[in-house]
């Protein structure tokens, strides 16, 4: 009889044991997993509520340019009636001063009207431009408000093609005759991103547009650490000189951001077209690989160049083979209150 007792005793202990220990394991998971939950909802929140704050700005900004269209058909055609009237007051044989039974005072009403609606006019279609300008940038989410605005375009190798293999192919191929840089789809991207920001920059903005590969120059020659004006021709001679330009060679970010402190005074708003991070810091490494850390690392050494306050807003290319790129320029544009986009192959 006690040898049975035993047996029953040991039996029930292992048996508490092992709920014990399972439902300690179930306690374990459930407190990972409530604290996955909380670490991952945060971020969703925010996504989201930008996301509505992003919409509802859109929403006004169509209902804006609906009004503004409906003022300004409503003008056109008030002025048309207007100047029709006004022109039959002003035939030879209708003049008040000729004909006293006309209205003298009516007909200065007209020329006044005349005057209130064309004003009116002009100030709508300034208005119809404006609207589009916001909801074209508010789609894009880059900011255009500096008064000195500085274009850093990435000129290295990387540039010709999305992946490095085809880029270095394309780059002989271009050297020998067999191709051209218009060959290129992806630089040729890069030209139109450029022609699209010089031509959204007002007339009363400088700006000036730095091509970099391991060193940095100025896209039209002799006008390194000078401020352009934002002229038609300029901004022409801007993007053909753009066009002539074949990608090569590495990527230091660190020597064409060390270029800034040439230019006076400094710029307020910079735009930085790249594929990824830097391959070099000031100099030319001593070996031929370089690793993630070490162009981490150039890249770290590089942004403590850009002046403090300085929007810094970073449209970033594909490149394979570069997966913490997008990563660290977020982060440069969230620090620096700047944006971050990668855009579509038919942007802009």
């Amino acid at each position: 009889m006690m040898r049975k007792e035993r047996r029953n005793i040991a039996f029930s202990l292992s048996f508490l044991d092992i709920m014990a220990c399972g439902f300690g394991a179930v306690t374990l998971l459930f407190i990972i997993l409530s604290y996955n939950i909380e670490d991952d909802v945060s971020p969703d929140i925010v996504a989201t509520a930008e996301v509505e704050r992003l919409k509802n700005d859109l929403d006004v900004a169509e209902d804006n340019l609906i009004k503004i269209k409906d003022d300004l058909r409503l003008a056109t055609t008030s002025l048309e009636a207007a100047r029709k009237k006004f022109n039959d007051f002003k035939r030879q044989d209708q003049l008040p001063e000729a004909d006293p039974s006309l209205d003298y005072d009516e007909y200065k009403q007209l020329e006044q009207t005349i005057k209130e609606l064309e004003s009116a006019l002009i100030e709508l279609e300034e208005g119809e431009a404006q609207e589009r300008w916001y909801g074209k940038n508010l789609m894009t989410g880059l900011d255009f408000s500096g008064q000195r605005i500085l274009i850093l375009v990435d000129g290295s190798a990387s540039m010709l093609s999305e992946t490095v293999q085809e880029a270095i192919q394309l780059g002989f191929a271009i050297k020998s005759g067999q191709a051209t840089v218009e060959d290129a789809k992806k630089w040729q991207w890069v030209v139109k991103t450029v022609a699209w920001l010089v031509a959204n920059i007002d007339e009363n903005v400088s700006f000036q547009v730095y091509l970099f590969n391991t060193s940095a120059q100025a896209a039209i020659t002799d006008t390194l650490g000078q401020w352009l004006f934002p002229d038609q021709l300029v901004k022409e001679d801007v993007v053909d000189a753009m066009r002539l330009h074949l990608p090569n060679s590495g990527t230091s970010l660190e020597n064409v951001l060390s270029e800034i402190k040439s230019l006076d005074p400094p710029p307020d708003l910079i735009f930085l077209l790249t594929d990824g991070l830097p391959t070099q810091g000031q100099t030319k490494p001593k070996k031929y690989m370089i690793t993630p850390s070490e162009r981490r690392k150039y890249f770290l050494n590089a942004v403590e160049q850009i002046p403090a306050g300085v929007p810094v807003s970073t449209i970033l290319y594909p490149l394979d083979g570069d997966p913490e790129a997008a990563l660290l320029y977020w982060k440069l544009a969230y620090d620096s209150s700047g944006s971050f986009i990668t855009p579509s192959r038919d942007w802009p």
